[in-house]
């Protein structure tokens, strides 16, 4: 939710399974009059659009409206069609405005074209995130529920994935984890041709891990 996303402050890993487009707005300064957002969960009314309205005002919140997961149904009977509605995006100033990131953290957003939009990485890393990962075309469902579940178990080493490898494995940093999934096709979605791509910060010294371990030991 809106609500959510305002108060996100010193995240080590923050991820977002959601919808992302460049959303027609009334800004000449914007490339095209378009400014990229990816979906929050918050549904636009009446009373949100008044507790939100400087944030409309201000292009860090723009209307938009995408399939909800559902199927539109006629006298209670599914017909098969989509359903949308209408929520809330946010955007580049959005980040600017309320969230921030540790030092050494990953920002993975598995939406469509979150890794194309310069606006919005730069400022996910200049609000501190030690790398940004997103892709570079539009998102399949099949891929994007393959690659981050897989992604979180290697930089874990969790070993709780169902392409669990024997003997378990420790955890690795994210930019081996990367090569990894590249040997398995996890970072290119077949469906679309888009890619899973990492950015990191300028500021960033070494790759991010997410349960640091030994690498070896030496007598």
């Amino acid at each position: 939710s809106l609500f959510t996303l305002k108060t996100t402050s010193g995240d080590g890993f923050f991820y977002i399974n959601t919808h992302g487009a460049r959303i027609a707005v009334e800004d000449a300064n914007e490339p095209e009059s378009k400014i990229y957002a990816i979906q929050s969960s918050t549904l636009v009314d009446d009373d949100s659009e008044k507790a939100f309205a400087g944030d409309l005002a201000s292009l860090r919140i723009v209307h938009f409206t995408a399939r909800n997961g559902e199927k539109i149904k006629i006298l209670g009977i599914p017909t098969g069609l989509d359903d949308f509605d209408t929520r809330y995006g946010i955007t580049y100033r959005f980040v600017d405005a309320y969230m921030s990131f540790t030092g050494n953290s990953v920002v993975l957003i598995n939406a469509c074209f979150s890794g194309a939009n310069g606006k919005f990485i730069d400022a996910v890393l200049n609000k501190g995130a030690g790398v940004y990962l997103g892709w570079t075309a539009s998102l399949s469902g099949s891929a994007a529920f393959q690659s981050a579940p897989y992604f979180v178990d290697r930089m874990l080493g969790a070993n709780q994935h169902a392409d669990k490898e024997s003997p378990p494995q420790r955890a690795f940093p994210y930019d081996l984890v990367m090569q990894d999934m590249a040997k398995k096709g996890l970072i290119i979605d077949k469906v679309t041709g888009g890619r899973l791509v990492a950015t990191p910060g300028p500021s960033l010294r070494y790759p991010p891990i997410f349960a640091p371990s030994i690498r070896y030991v030496q007598v």
